[in-house]
């Protein structure tokens, strides 16, 4: 009966970690001047959505709460490190954030919105995949 459930939040777990470890990359590229001058680092952003997303459809995560959690994690602390502070990193999320979504008329406040309720879909999809495999562990 969940097994249908199980499935898209396991496809839906993988892509929303897959989108914050992207990011995490994109921040980390953006720190390089050379890369940054040639190349849209932001779009590393949706190579970690695109990669997060065939991971989900293709390998079931047995532990999607430790990946959720520890994606959200590294977003948090490599944005709070490059960014040295909380205002610094509001503005490198933002624009980084833009820029690989390919939105620049976006405002920035936009953006860190965006950006926080990512997170936080990351941590209850990731809960919610978990309750259901716990749940059909259970059933059977």
């Amino acid at each position: 009966m969940y097994v249908r459930y199980l499935k898209l939040f396991n496809i839906l777990s993988g892509a929303l970690s897959g989108f914050n470890l992207g990011f995490c990359l994109a921040l980390l590229m953006t720190q390089w001047t050379w890369l940054e001058l040639r190349f849209n680092a932001g779009l590393f952003i949706l190579l970690g959505l695109f990669l997060g997303f065939v991971t989900g459809f293709m390998i079931s995560f047995k532990h999607s709460r430790v990946w959720g959690g520890l994606s959200v994690a590294a977003l948090v602390l490599t944005g709070l490190v490059l960014g040295q502070g909380i205002e610094n990193m509001q503005i490198l999320l933002g624009s980084v954030f833009r820029e690989g979504l390919l939105i620049p008329s976006l405002s920035l406040t936009a953006a860190n919105y965006i950006t926080a309720g990512i997170a936080l879909l990351t941590v209850l999809v990731s809960w919610v995949s978990r309750r259901l495999q716990c749940l059909q562990r259970n059933k059977i």
